[in-house]
């Protein structure tokens, strides 16, 4: 079937995109519940948690890791992405038998969860293991070309012979009802939350499986086979207390899985357009960096997505064995928690416009390893990516619990930086100490661009698309948003 598209076009930049999407984006159906302050069926403990490791390995190396983690990271959860828990070596191909678990496993989850910490437990709801003796019975319901061929798919070095995976069809129920079948066994396990892999970071697919509950070809049953398949697992987890998070960043899926995580590599060029429609409506967490990188570089990175409302991490576990990352890590740790009204639950408006003064520093950003190569000093590094940044960043949040409006500034910068920024009045200077990140109270204060206009005013909260909408206003803003994109298409532009 076919559906509507509203095309226009505008005079701005990619925050002034976002804010149009972001528009719209809040009468779509993943944002009815509203935000997270508003849902009661979102975990809060999952936007509250600023650090998360990735790990592969056995449960009491699991449980040392977070225990450790406890004691450099104090005061706050860590969350542990655990690969490997199965008893199954990973080598061999398990997907989708992960029972059963590994020896230690359920005793590791309710020691981890008696200290404060998050154990993620990883699955994988897309594909089928080849090589297991069940894929004879499952093939039938794999995703199949015109042809009826099935599509094989492998992760990691080819010299290594990964094992092969075949894509299951989303839209057959017997793959739906197997995926919370398993999902449930995992919560039953004792885990308080469930990784669910490239949900939301791999495409549709045709399919024109025969004996499939959809019909051939293309289309919508894709997406909705997939949402349903969230949504139950959602469920499952919800009735236990617990939460789902997913790879990628698919907006259409924000309110069947309540977490995102980001793990694409890091650029200079990088922009937080995800941020800037969603902050506070989801969770967005992964950091990811070789924990050997320079400090000012890894500085640099880390904190940029931390000022965009990122959760940081998705670490090696070998961070914690340098002392000079374990410190600047524990800084930006402490600011996030400090700001969760704005980074968690807040609104990210836009950025602070400071003058031309503003330095540039040079980046380098080393490859990474797949993880469980990192210990191995010969595995192979990912390309390095270099590049240059400006020194200071600020950007523009309203308090997801006050309304009001502040900035959160940093400088990237080994040294002390001095800059003008005309945050309060025209003009103005900042200085900020080496590595120094604050926030700057701004509601009822005009702010002004590097020119000295006037830029942005304060104003009540109900003005603003971001608030609770009825539906109501929700259909008045969907029926609208036509003649609302024609007009800011013909609004001039500075």
């Amino acid at each position: 079937g076919g559906f509507e598209v509203t095309v226009a076009a505008f005079k701005g930049d990619w925050w002034q995109a976002a804010r149009l999407y972001r528009t719209w984006a809040m009468t779509a159906p993943w944002c009815r519940n509203g935000r997270i302050l508003d849902r009661d069926d979102y975990p809060r403990r999952l936007c509250e948690i600023p650090l998360w490791f990735n790990f592969h390995g056995k449960a009491a190396a699991a449980s040392n890791a977070l225990t450790r983690a406890k004691h450099l990271f104090p005061g706050v959860t860590t969350g542990l992405h655990w690969h490997r828990w199965q008893a199954v070596p990973w080598e061999l191909g398990h997907y989708p038998e992960y029972f059963p678990e590994d020896e230690g496993v359920r005793d590791c989850l309710k020691y981890c969860r008696s200290i404060g910490q998050e154990p993620l437990l990883y699955a994988l709801p897309r594909l089928y293991s080849k090589s297991l003796l069940s894929f004879h019975f499952a093939e039938p319901y794999a995703v199949k070309d015109e042809s009826g061929k099935y599509f094989v798919e492998q992760y990691g070095r080819l010299e290594d012979h990964p094992p092969e995976l075949v894509q299951m069809c989303p839209g057959v129920r017997k793959w739906q009802d197997c995926v919370v079948d398993y999902t449930t066994r995992m919560f039953d396990l004792g885990a308080r939350s469930v990784f669910q892999d490239q949900v939301s970071s791999c495409p549709a697919k045709s399919c024109y499986g025969t004996c499939h509950d959809h019909r051939p070809g293309g289309g919508a049953w894709f997406y909705e086979s997939v949402r349903k398949i969230c949504a139950e697992t959602h469920e499952v987890a919800r009735a236990r207390g617990g939460f789902t998070a997913d790879e990628g960043s698919a907006d259409a899926f924000n309110d069947v899985v309540d977490g995102h995580l980001t793990v694409t590599q890091r650029t200079p060029e990088d922009v937080p357009f995800w941020h800037a429609v969603y902050n506070g409506y989801t969770t967005y967490f992964g950091s990811p960096e070789n924990h050997d990188d320079d400090d000012d570089t890894f500085w640099a990175m880390q904190t940029r997505d931390v000022l965009w409302g990122q959760a940081l991490g998705w670490y090696h576990t070998l961070l914690m064995d340098r002392p000079e990352k374990v410190e600047l890590v524990r800084k930006l740790v402490a600011f996030r928690q400090a700001n969760l009204d704005c980074l968690a639950y807040g609104e990210l408006l836009g950025e602070v416009a400071f003058s031309d003064e503003v330095p540039t520093r040079a980046l380098t950003m080393l490859g990474r390893k797949s993880f469980p190569d990192w210990a191995n000093p010969n595995a192979k590094l990912s390309p390095t990516i270099t590049g240059k940044m400006a020194g200071v960043l600020g950007y523009r949040y309203r308090s997801g619990t006050t309304g009001r409006t502040c900035a959160l500034v940093a400088n990237l910068m080994p040294t002390e930086v001095a800059v003008g920024c005309s945050l309060k009045a025209p003009n103005d200077r900042l200085v900020l100490a080496p590595r120094e990140i604050r926030r700057i109270e701004l509601s009822d204060v005009r702010t002004y661009d590097a020119r000295g206009l006037p830029v942005y005013d304060s104003a009540p909260l109900e003005n603003y698309a971001d608030t609770a909408l009825t539906p109501t206003r929700r259909a008045e803003l969907l029926a609208t948003l036509p003649g609302r994109l024609a007009a800011w298409s013909k609004t001039p532009r500075r």
